[in-house]
């Protein structure tokens, strides 16, 4: 009988709890200094995305409107100087208010320890099809959906998405869906959508 190979991976959940308000201030300060940096427009781009993966961790209904906050500053930071497009996250906030003040956010590992930038994904080559369903696998898929999405919407494609969070053992992750993501799936189907699932992969 062939033994397993030895696996020495170790998997780390380490968390963060951030402050909603406060989060909120610091992504308007860097958007207000977006213009003459694109590190801070970068910074308040993944900041949102930050807050949106934590508030759609929870199930928070605030995460849906955080989520317009991620996709106008994705569009803004694949359109530079597109601040017609830029949301207002309090006015925002406002219309859905978060049922918390703070919410545990785990940074991507893409983006610490492998060396992966949103722009990877800005600069792919995609399809050619009218209509776009984005799945984007939390938590750095929030971020890289939403630069998905801007690119395809900016070349005058339809783009949508959503976020899924994979469950269960590091081996054997599943995904099992909502009501409304079970819906969003047929009626992109319907439409004859082509799926895009992003992610930082190829992974085990």
């Amino acid at each position: 009988m062939k033994r397993a190979a030895a696996n020495f991976l170790v998997f780390r959940d380490s968390k963060e709890l951030l402050n909603l308000r406060s989060e909120w201030n610091r992504i308007q300060e860097l958007v207000r200094h977006a213009d003459s940096s694109s590190e801070s427009a970068l910074e308040a781009l993944l900041r949102a995305a930050d807050v949106e993966c934590g508030l759609a961790d929870i199930s928070d209904n605030a995460a849906y409107e955080a989520g317009k906050v991620t996709d106008s500053l994705a569009a803004l930071h694949v359109q530079p100087g597109s601040r017609k497009v830029l949301a207002d996250p309090n006015a925002i906030l406002r219309h859905q208010a978060p049922t918390v003040s703070e919410i545990a956010v785990s940074r991507p590992e893409g983006f610490s320890y492998y060396g992966l930038h949103p722009d990877s994904f800005a600069q792919c080559t995609y399809p050619s099809a009218k209509t776009f369903a984005i799945v984007g696998i939390r938590s750095v898929g929030v971020i890289l959906s939403a630069i998905t999405s801007a690119v395809l919407t900016a070349r005058g494609q339809k783009a949508e998405r959503i976020t899924v969070r994979p469950i269960g053992d590091p081996y054997d992750r599943t995904v099992k869906l909502s009501d409304s993501e079970s819906k969003w799936v047929i009626s992109q189907t319907g439409a004859e959508a082509h799926f895009l699932v992003v992610d930082e992969g190829p992974g085990l």
